[in-house]
C-alpha cells in the first residue's frame, strides 16, 4: 500500500455501538462512504461488540447476502470486505458476491473453518487480537506486557495462515478487544512494533469507548477524538483506517500527509 487506506463500515443490524442499520441504509450509506474517499467498504451484521449477545448463524446468512448482492450490484468496482468469524458466511458470501477480504475478529478462534474458506477461496485475511467471547471479553484483559503477547501472537498466527495458504494477510490490533483503556493507548502509541511483520497495519478506533469513556462522552460525540487518534495512528503506521465517518478521516489523513511531507523536506 503506497498510500493510507479508508474501509468504511456498514452495520446491518439493531445492535452496533455506533450507526445501526437495514438494508436501505446499508445503500444509502455505502454511496455515501464511497463519495467521501472510501476505498473499501466492510458490511457486517453480527454485532461483536464487547457485552453483544451473537446472534444465529442462519440469522446473520439471511440479512447479509441480500445486502452483499444489492451492494455488489450497485456498486460493481467497489471493493468489499465482510466482517464476520464464520466459516460458512464466508462460503455463502463467496458464492454469492465472489471475492471479499474476510474481516474476521476472532482471529479464527471461534470458528477455525473460516480460515479454511479464506484459503481454498484465495481471500484476503485480517487477523484480529482479542481474547474470549464479546459476552465476556472485557474479563479477560491480559495482566502481561500486551505489545509483547500481540506480536508473539501474529508471529504465531501469520505463520499458521501462510502455511495453509493465505497469502494475503493484514493485521489489526484489536482496540477495545479484551484490552483496558491503558493498554489500548499503550497499542496506539507502540504501533510500529508490528511493522517487523510486514503485514498492513488495519486500525478501528472509530468512536470507540476508548476514546468517548477518555473524554467522558458518547459514541455520538467522540468525532473529534477518534480524528486525533486517527492522525497519531497514521504517525505510528497505520496503513488502514476502518471508520464510520470517511469524510472526517480523508480530512485527517490529508493534513497527516501535509505535516510528513514539510517534515521530510526540511
Amino acid at each position: 500500500m503506497d498510500h493510507p487506506v479508508l474501509m468504511g463500515i456498514v452495520n446491518i443490524n439493531q445492535d452496533s455501538f455506533y450507526q445501526r442499520g437495514d438494508l436501505d441504509t446499508a445503500i444509502e450509506l455505502t454511496k455515501k462512504h464511497l463519495e467521501d474517499g472510501a476505498e473499501i467498504i466492510d458490511i457486517g451484521v453480527c454485532s461483536t461488540r464487547p457485552g453483544a449477545e451473537v446472534i444465529s448463524e442462519e440469522q446473520e446468512i439471511k440479512q447479509l447476502i441480500p445486502c452483499l448482492e444489492t451492494i455488489r450490484k450497485a456498486f460493481p468496482d467497489c471493493i468489499l470486505s465482510v466482517d464476520t468469524f464464520r466459516g460458512k458466511v464466508v462460503q455463502e458470501s463467496y458464492r454469492s458476491i465472489g471475492s471479499f477480504i474476510v474481516n474476521d475478529v476472532s482471529g479464527g478462534k471461534w470458528d477455525p473453518s473460516i480460515r479454511e474458506q479464506a484459503a481454498v477461496h484465495k481471500l484476503p485475511y485480517i487477523l484480529t487480537h482479542s481474547q474470549g467471547l464479546p459476552k465476556n471479553m472485557q474479563s479477560e484483559c491480559l495482566d502481561t506486557n500486551v505489545l509483547d503477547h500481540i506480536l508473539r501472537y501474529f508471529q504465531t498466527q501469520i505463520t499458521d495462515l501462510r502455511n495453509m495458504g493465505i497469502a494475503d494477510v493484514w493485521i489489526d490490533p484489536g482496540f477495545g478487544f479484551a484490552k483496558t483503556l491503558e493498554q489500548n493507548y499503550e497499542i496506539l502509541s507502540n504501533l510500529r512494533i508490528f511493522e517487523v511483520l510486514s503485514c498492513p497495519i488495519l486500525v478501528g478506533l472509530s468512536r470507540k469507548s476508548m476514546i468517548y469513556k477518555a473524554l467522558n462522552s458518547t459514541p455520538e460525540e467522540s468525532l473529534l477524538g477518534t480524528c486525533v487518534a486517527h492522525n497519531i495512528a497514521l504517525s505510528e503506521g497505520a496503513q488502514v483506517l476502518r471508520v464510520h465517518d470517511v469524510g472526517a478521516a480523508r480530512d485527517t489523513i490529508r493534513i497527516s500527509q501535509l505535516s510528513q511531507q514539510h517534515k521530510h523536506e526540511q
